[in-house]
Order: structure tokens, then C-alpha cells, then sequence
């Protein structure tokens, strides 16, 4: 019986140059599908980023106007002050941050005036002064251990007991072109960005709903701006609580 043998035969030079080659052909695959898909997903991420930031400014806005008008209801009716101006580009708030008492009559020509403020304040400040029936605005031009120095003399004279000191609290935020930037200010400080990188910021109030919508559109994502509409609760109250007063004047 003959012995039946087989020779081993390796792969041939052309055989292993095709499989080399279509393995570097699907590795070439997978690198690019790879890239192509990190790119995407840092474009998303990027994109994320983007539409957090501004969601975040529109929450800020959003919180600074719940403070609009607080401890100035007798101040707008005396048309004192104005709590809230809205332009195209920019939103200006208004509210009262501390509310005190003097220790004596006011009079009219006085500057210096004793005062023991709750609290450490900039001397750069503004204070608001009023009665029932009348009041002025006035800034600070240095503040003391027990009193305050006004940077001008008081126009009207006021009873203690009817009269109240307030601590203007004063906010800005506007869309810098110049920066690309929505920008917020606080009183006399200086401006910080609230949003970067924007094409363009713009504010609109309907005056008969009370209602303020605000449009973000950053340079990234020109065709996808970020809007909200926001009701102005403070200024729709406040208006009603007027409309009833008017009525019950006989």
C-alpha cells in the first residue's frame, strides 16, 4: 500500500501582497470612519457648548428681571424712576436693594446726612429718597462710620417717619457688536461677558402682553438661534395694582 503525502505550500508572493493590501485598506477605513466620526462628535459637543452657554445667559436674564421694580412701587408712582428700558440691543434694570430709615428730619440743602448703613457699600452708589408725595435720586460721594455725604444737596425736605432711604441696584446687559460679546453690568462696575462668540443679540417687548422675547444667534450656528419669551410678571403687576388705584380715586 503506497503512502499518500501532501506538500505543505505557503501563500505565494502575489497572495500575500493582496491581503496585505486589503488589510491596509480596511484599516485606512476604520482610521477615516474613525476621524470622521470624532469630528462629528466634537462638532455635536461644540454645538452643545454653544446652545449651554446661551441657554445659561437667557437664565441669567431671566433671574435679573424677577428683580425688577422691588421696594420702587411708590418711587414709579411718583415717576421718580423707571425699573425696566428696553431698546433693540440692550435691557436696563432697576430695583431696590436695601430700604433704611433716617435717623432725623432731612432738609433741603442738607449733604451730610447720619446714617448707619447696614452694610459696606461703594461710595459710587446712587440713593433714592422719597415721601408719599415727593422724592429725588442722588449720588454718594463718601461713606462714613455713622453718616453719608451726598455729591449734591438734597432738593426737598423730609419727615423721618415718612420717609424712605433706598439703595439703588442698577443692571445693564447689552449685546457688544464691537466684542461679538452679550455683555452685563452691575451698577458701576464693569462689564463681564454673559455670551461670547455672537453674531447678534436683539430684544423686543410687546407693551400690551408684557411680554419680552430675546433672540441669540451665535456665529457658529447662524441658522439656529436660540429664543425665549419671557412674561414680565413684576411690570404686569405692578401696572395692575396702578390700574386699581386709579379707579378707587374719586
Amino acid at each position: 500500500m503506497k503512502n499518500i503525502t501532501f506538500e505543505a505550500k505557503g501563500f505565494t508572493l502575489l497572495e500575500a501582497l493582496l491581503s496585505l493590501g486589503i488589510l491596509s485598506f480596511i484599516l485606512a477605513a476604520s482610521f477615516h470612519f474613525f476621524h470622521l466620526s470624532r469630528k462629528h462628535f466634537l462638532q455635536l459637543k461644540r454645538q452643545e457648548e454653544i446652545h449651554l452657554s446661551l441657554r445659561v445667559a437667557l437664565d441669567k436674564i431671566t433671574r435679573e428681571l424677577l428683580t425688577e421694580g422691588i421696594n420702587l412701587r411708590q418711587a414709579v408712582s411718583l415717576h421718580l424712576i423707571t425699573p425696566l428700558e428696553i431698546t433693540t440691543n440692550s435691557i436696563l434694570i432697576r430695583s431696590g436693594e436695601e430700604k433704611i430709615k433716617p435717623k432725623t428730619d432731612l432738609v433741603a440743602g442738607q449733604t451730610l446726612i447720619k446714617l448707619n448703613w447696614p452694610r459696606k457699600i461703594s461710595s459710587k452708589r446712587s440713593l433714592l429718597f422719597h415721601d408719599h408725595q415727593k422724592g429725588e435720586i442722588k449720588k454718594l460721594r463718601q461713606i462714613n462710620r455713622n453718616s453719608i455725604l451726598l455729591a449734591s444737596p438734597l432738593l426737598h425736605s423730609y419727615q423721618k417717619d415718612l420717609t424712605a432711604i433706598i439703595l439703588l441696584r442698577e443692571i445693564k446687559i447689552f449685546f457688544d457688536s464691537a466684542k461679538n460679546q452679550l455683555r452685563i453690568k452691575f451698577n458701576t462696575s464693569s462689564p463681564q461677558p454673559l455670551a461670547e462668540n455672537l453674531k447678534a443679540a436683539s430684544f423686543s417687548f410687546e407693551e400690551k402682553t408684557n411680554l419680552l422675547k430675546i433672540k441669540l444667534i451665535s456665529a457658529d450656528q447662524k441658522d439656529r438661534p436660540l429664543e425665549t419669551i419671557i412674561f414680565l410678571k413684576n411690570k404686569a403687576l405692578r401696572g395692575k395694582i396702578f390700574a386699581q388705584e386709579v379707579g378707587q380715586c374719586p
